[in-house]
């Protein structure tokens, strides 16, 4: 498990959405939907992602928390088991921008 980090790489973010999201250990978390920005003196960016590995609502993945943007899918640094530590299902406060 890894903690987000604002000196995490940044990734390129601007065509991930409709790509599957998938944990460390190869379990699919969902599909991207778009990706979105905070405000403030330390700005982060999350993917939104559509669930289905424990339900269906949205998760707010930090971006921190991306090993790899590939072409096929995005592979996560967070296994399956690390999710239940995280609160994704909660709307980040300072929420800038959709794109």
């Amino acid at each position: 498990m890894t903690a987000s980090s604002p000196d995490s790489p940044s990734h390129d973010l601007t065509r991930v959405e409709g790509l599957p999201v998938y944990t460390y250990d190869d379990e699919s978390l969902g599909v991207v939907t778009r990706v979105v920005s905070t405000q403030g003196s330390n700005p982060r960016r999350y993917i939104v992602v559509k669930g289905n590995l424990y339900a269906t609502g949205e998760y707010y993945v930090p971006e921190a928390e991306i090993q790899r943007v590939g072409q096929a899918r995005i592979l996560l640094q967070t296994t399956r088991d690390d999710l239940a530590e995280f609160d994704w299902f909660k709307r980040p406060e300072g929420i800038l921008s959709t794109n």
